[in-house]
């Protein structure tokens, strides 16, 4: 009888040459437009404060990732 691999695949086909942190940029794009509009009703202050926390979620992903990338080496 033949074993097969159960595993399954281990790679997105077509994602290898993207590194996955650019995976966080439409990720918190989206969180932060659906937890805006959850809580605001007029669209440009959703937009507005979507894009304030857009920004804020980069800079701390960018901080922590910097701070990670300077200790593992």
């Amino acid at each position: 009888m033949k074993k097969t691999d159960v595993r399954g695949p281990t790679m997105i086909t077509g994602a290898t040459d993207m590194p996955t942190i650019f995976y966080a940029i439409p990720l918190s794009l989206s969180i932060s437009l659906v937890y805006n509009a959850t809580r605001y009703e007029l669209p440009e202050r959703i937009f507005r404060a979507a894009a304030t926390m857009f920004v804020k979620i980069l800079v701390g992903m960018t901080v922590i990732y910097g701070l990670l990338t300077f200790f593992s080496s």
